[in-house]
């Protein structure tokens, strides 16, 4: 007799991604490199006329995003 073939409830699409993902989502978020990038591509005023973005975290002082961050929200 042929047993029925017991197949998954779920199909993941990504499961080998975590094999591919060289930093966290948290060290992503944390990066002053990647936040500048986000304010630019916002095109935040503060930020829009910046004419490079640094190769690497330390370079960036906190002092380039405190200014911004403590206006209101308009």
């Amino acid at each position: 007799m042929v047993t029925p073939l017991q197949l998954p409830e779920h199909y993941r699409l990504d499961q080998l991604q975590a094999e591919f993902d060289f930093v966290t989502d948290k060290y992503i978020e944390a990066s002053r490199r990647f936040r500048l990038i986000q304010y630019r591509e916002r095109e935040i005023p503060d930020f829009k006329n910046k004419a490079m973005i640094p190769a690497f975290d330390w370079e960036i002082s906190e002092d380039v995003f405190s200014e911004y961050e403590k206006k209101p929200e308009m």
